[in-house]
């Protein structure tokens, strides 16, 4: 049945359909939706894509900083095509559904689901840097005069 256990190899699966799905989707179409068009929440994604990219290790000398110009997180929203509880759960137990109080081995209890996501958006993210190939130039042409002399 739709919203129910599914029919596939595992037993514990709840497939998206039916109200289930309907509900998984609605709430996570709402939350990124949201997200999409709130400035703070762009500029929050934006400060911690700055953070990664000064974090990049082992740049060559004649790469400047690089900053995040830009963050485009698209207007279309993810689909959930599936949803169920880990498989390593289901095992331990009749019930592993997390409304059930179902338990991960050596986590104890949870609330996990696993989802199949889907997303057909894209998101786009700019970054600057200034690249400066003077000092390379200036050792070829050195090298050139060496060479001709």
């Amino acid at each position: 049945a739709a919203g129910g256990p599914s029919s596939s190899s595992s037993s514990s699966g709840w497939t998206s359909g039916g109200a289930a799905g309907a509900a998984i989707n609605a709430l996570v179409s709402r939350m990124v939706f949201d997200m999409q068009r709130n400035p703070n929440k762009i500029a929050e994604i934006k400060y911690n894509m700055g953070k990664l990219v000064k974090s990049i290790p082992d740049l060559p000398k004649f790469v400047g900083p690089i900053t995040v110009e830009r963050v485009s997180i698209g207007r279309n929203v993810p689909q959930v095509l599936a949803a169920r509880v880990p498989t390593a759960a289901a095992a331990a137990q009749s019930s592993a559904a997390p409304w059930d109080g179902g338990t991960l081995p050596n986590r104890g209890p949870c609330a996990a689901l696993e989802l199949d996501v889907e997303y057909g958006g894209v998101a786009e993210i700019t970054l600057v840097t200034h690249i400066d190939l003077s000092v390379y130039a200036e050792m070829m042409v050195a090298g050139g005069a060496s060479a001709s002399g």
